[in-house]
Order: C-alpha cells, then sequence, then structure tokens
C-alpha cells in the first residue's frame, strides 16, 4: 500500500519534530493576544511552558520545554528566544480584564488590579482588586474589591476547567462555580467587601502520546510536576527510573577503565569464536558452521528477553511475537545447516 503524501508527518522530517508537534504545538490554536477568548490555552503556555523556559538562577532561555531530561537553555539573544521573555512580560495582561463587558477575575495569584468599568447605569467608577493567596500551591483566594462608589454591577470568577468543588462566599452567602465556566456574582459592591474563593487542584495523570509511548505525567492544577534531581536524591526514582536517554561519543571516554576492559573482554571472546567458526566451516562446511554460529543470536535474544527483561513493558502480545520469532530463526537455523 503506497504511503499518504498528506499524513500526519507531512514536513516533519525528523525526530525531534515529529516529538514538538505531536507531543505540543498540534493542540495549540492560534492566539489573538487581545482576546482573552483562549484562557484555557494561555494558563497551559504560563504553567506548561513559559515559567518553564526561563533558567530561574540566570535568566538564559529554552525555546521549547521538555518533559524528560534538561531544557536547552541559551543566553543568545534571538527572535524566538526573546518570544519567551516577552510572553513572561504579558502575562498579568491575561490574569483580569473584561469578557464580554464583564470584569472578571481569571488566574489566582497573588495580584493588585486596577481598572475603570462602566456600570449598567452607565456609571463610570474606579475597581481595585487585591488577590491574597499561595496560589498554585493551593486553592484559596481572597478577593478585596475597592470601588469608587457603591453600586451595583457584575463580576466574575473564572472556574478553570481542572477544578472540583469551586466556591466563592460572601459574607454567609456561598456560591458554586462549575468547571470551564465563569461563575458571576451580580449584586451592589461596597468598597471594602472580601470574596472567599476556595477550590480542589485534584491529580490528573496525562498519557505520553507519541511522543513519550506507554509513559503518563502528573498533572495538580495547571502544572505538570516535575522530579529535579538535585532536590530528590537517592529517591525511588534513581533507583527504578525507566527513562531512555542518548549517548553521544564523548561519553565513551567518560567509562571507567575496569569498564573498559569489560568490553575489550567481550570483543576478544567473539573475535576467538568467530576465528574458530571460520577454522571449523573447513571441516563442517559452511553450512554448519554458519548455523552454529549465528545460534549467538539465539543466546542473546534470550538473555534479552527473559534475564534482561527488556520486553516487559511492551505493549500486550510482544510476549508471543517474540517467541514465534525465536521459533522461526531457529527452525531456519536447523535448514541451513540440513541442507550443508
Amino acid at each position: 500500500m503506497a504511503k499518504r503524501f498528506l499524513d500526519e508527518n507531512f514536513l516533519l522530517n525528523t525526530h525531534a519534530a515529529k516529538q514538538l508537534n505531536h507531543g505540543f504545538a498540534k493542540d495549540i490554536p492560534i492566539i489573538d493576544y487581545h482576546s482573552h477568548l483562549f484562557l484555557n490555552q494561555i494558563e497551559k503556555s504560563i504553567y506548561k511552558n513559559l515559567l518553564g523556559a526561563e533558567n530561574p538562577e540566570t535568566g538564559c532561555i529554552s525555546y521549547y520545554t521538555l518533559l524528560m531530561g534538561k531544557n536547552p537553555f541559551s543566553c543568545g539573544i534571538s527572535c524566538c528566544t526573546s518570544s519567551v521573555s516577552r510572553g513572561i512580560a504579558m502575562i498579568p495582561y491575561f490574569t483580569f480584564g473584561n469578557l464580554k463587558n464583564v470584569p472578571t477575575l481569571m488566574l489566582y495569584e497573588p495580584a493588585s488590579y486596577k481598572k475603570n468599568i462602566t456600570t449598567a447605569s452607565k456609571k463610570i467608577i474606579h475597581l481595585s482588586l487585591q488577590i491574597e493567596s499561595n496560589f498554585p500551591e493551593n486553592g484559596d483566594a481572597v478577593v478585596t474589591l475597592n470601588t469608587s462608589q457603591t453600586t451595583s454591577f457584575p463580576l466574575a470568577l473564572r472556574v478553570p476547567s481542572w477544578c472540583s468543588s469551586f466556591t466563592a462566599t460572601f459574607g454567609t452567602k456561598e456560591y458554586k462555580g462549575i468547571a470551564n465556566q465563569n461563575l458571576i456574582i451580580n449584586r451592589i459592591w461596597k468598597s471594602g467587601e472580601k470574596i472567599k474563593v476556595s477550590f480542589k487542584m485534584p491529580i490528573q495523570t496525562i498519557a505520553g502520546d507519541k511522543s513519550y509511548p506507554n509513559q503518563i505525567a502528573f498533572q495538580r492544577g495547571p502544572q505538570v510536576l516535575a522530579l529535579d534531581d538535585s532536590l530528590n536524591t537517592n529517591s525511588f526514582f534513581d533507583q527504578k527510573q525507566n527513562f531512555t536517554f542518548s549517548v553521544s561519543f564523548g561519553d565513551y571516554f567518560k567509562g571507567k577503565f575496569k569498564d573498559h576492559l569489560v568490553g575489550i573482554l567481550g570483543g576478544a571472546i567473539w573475535s576467538i569464536g568467530m576465528s574458530l567458526s571460520i577454522i571449523a566451516s573447513g571441516k563442517a562446511g559452511p553450512a554448519i558452521s554458519y548455523g552454529l554460529g549465528q545460534g549467538a543470536t539465539v543466546v542473546a535474544a534470550l538473555w534479552g528477553i527473559y534475564v534482561w527483561k527488556e520486553f516487559d513493558k511492551a505493549p500486550k502480545g510482544t510476549k508471543p511475537l517474540l517467541n514465534i520469532m525465536l521459533l522461526l530463526y531457529i527452525a531456519g537455523l536447523a535448514m541451513i545447516i540440513l541442507s550443508k
């Protein structure tokens, strides 16, 4: 069957390009930064990308944030890396503003906001909000409203898509929010009044999809959690981690001398065995010699599958296919040997 020209990997010619597209870029909409219509995506960009893209110790920038391994930070300035700094500088513009002509609080970090709003009665009042919280450590916040005059207007509180049990308490009255919607409180406001906001941040699992197959990430609230090796030395993950890392040619020279000796010994054993196989071919014949020599592949496969358990986390059904492969391989060698 011919390969489709316009498939899911169209113009993605490298492994890195496929990872970036399938693991990050494909779900991102085109965002108009003068609009507040894409708050869920903006929140993801803030917590999962922008804040993780700048090294807090050096200020250097990583143009993309990896889910595993070290981010490729660069201290040089370019159009690409500077967009991260611009994005961070623009975060305050996406945390409070008018949404459908209703003043809306969209994120819950500690902050102060000031804005002139027009009420339904055409009054122009000065509104300021003071948010006290430890978000995203927890989901409790106190919003203090100060107005230039007592008047009626609606105030909207964004209910994040990932939260549960969202409540806003004003005096003795409690308002309940629905995830991924705005909770609108319309009343007469007096300067100095407070709203107590509370919501839970459950831990969710995120599938690795094509970029990280058979793996998951943990997300709490808006944040994807990370394991920092510098803060978790000698942890369970140090001993049991099953991650795959690339190895450069220079890493060969970082090995210990005894490790290199073991490698040299393995090469010597293989060379001796190959030499004996060539010598034996003069007596037993090429077919028998070749068949017996290729038996080394069977031994290596048995060690990998059953001793080192390299396929234990493979998809269901892989082990039977491996066993069939071994049987067919051995049968093929037997036929070669019998053919003489």
